[in-house]
């Protein structure tokens, strides 16, 4: 095993935030002083490139709303830095606001405007926002601009989510995360996590063909009894999705305060290095290509 997860797979990693706290406002940050500092580009390179990580795509970072040009404007200069990997940017939009297309259309001829995240997770974000009229609308339009959308869901609404990527087949849906997954499915034995309600709705997710599974770094706390379950998911999120619609993200620096720099990384390579020999390069590097057209 040790040959396969030191191999020289290229890799994207399409899950990378970085912000400046000198020049970024972030609200969230207030309580997790773990992560309350900067965090730059070259920190994240130092980490990961030796892991063979070759392009990587800017998520937002859920600044204040005072900040969010800035940060487009910061993260856009990233991707034009030819020494730097971040290739592409997955810009913050609020999808229930009337003036998207109009905010979508001053980024359009930007090669590095990937897509939009409207994190579905936070406080402001009232259940069932992504089935609003406005919303829908707008998720639209990004499929019609082959723009992606980023979904960071609370876990027990993906019933909406799925609800709201029906109405949309020409977008591409990306589940950041494996959906936020509780913890408590982790914790869980195969046969009793395969018949789990969430599970289940995770598959019929899966069968909307819009849709993609991001293997990022869970927020959740890494421990050995949370291993076997996490090899179980990926193990489902392989048979629900194929390897064609599957990606990998580090999430960093999040994942820091989690499951460190190695451990997730390692741990979807193993589980990769039991299917065919493709399987690895296609997730870690050619779906990520394709879907975010790099």
């Amino acid at each position: 095993m040790k040959n396969i997860l030191n191999s020289d797979n290229k890799i994207i990693d399409t899950h990378v935030h970085v912000w400046d706290l000198e020049k970024l406002n972030l609200p969230w940050l207030n309580g997790l002083e773990a992560l309350k500092r900067t965090y730059s580009i070259n920190d994240y390179e130092n980490k990961f490139k030796k892991h063979g990580v070759k392009k990587a795509i800017y998520i937002e970072v859920d600044s204040h709303p005072n900040d969010k040009e800035k940060e487009n404007a910061l993260a856009f200069k990233y991707c034009t830095d030819p020494n730097c990997s971040l290739e592409g940017a997955v810009i913050s939009c609020n999808l229930e606001n009337a003036n998207v297309k109009n905010f979508i259309e001053q980024y359009q001829k930007n090669p590095h405007f990937k897509g939009i995240r409207r994190p579905l997770h936070v406080d402001d974000a009232p259940k069932g926002l992504c089935l609003q009229k406005q919303f829908i609308e707008n998720l639209r339009y990004l499929g019609d601009h082959d723009l992606v959308f980023e979904a960071c869901i609370r876990s027990n609404e993906i019933g909406d989510l799925i609800k709201a990527v029906e109405q949309c087949p020409k977008t591409t849906i990306i589940l950041d995360h494996i959906g936020n997954v509780s913890e408590e499915i982790l914790l869980l034995s195969h046969e009793n996590m395969v018949s789990h309600p969430w599970i289940k709705d995770l598959r019929t997710f899966s069968e909307l063909k819009n849709t993609v599974c991001k293997l990022s770094t869970l927020n959740v706390s890494f421990s050995k009894e949370k291993v076997n379950g996490v090899k179980a998911l990926i193990e489902l999120c392989l048979d629900f999705f194929g390897v064609e619609r599957i990606i990998w993200g580090s999430n960093w620096p999040v994942s820091e305060i989690f499951w460190g720099e190695d451990k997730w990384l390692d741990l979807v390579k193993e589980t990769l290095s039991k299917k065919e020999k493709s399987a690895m390069q296609k997730v870690l590097y050619e779906n990520a290509k394709r879907i975010y057209r790099l």
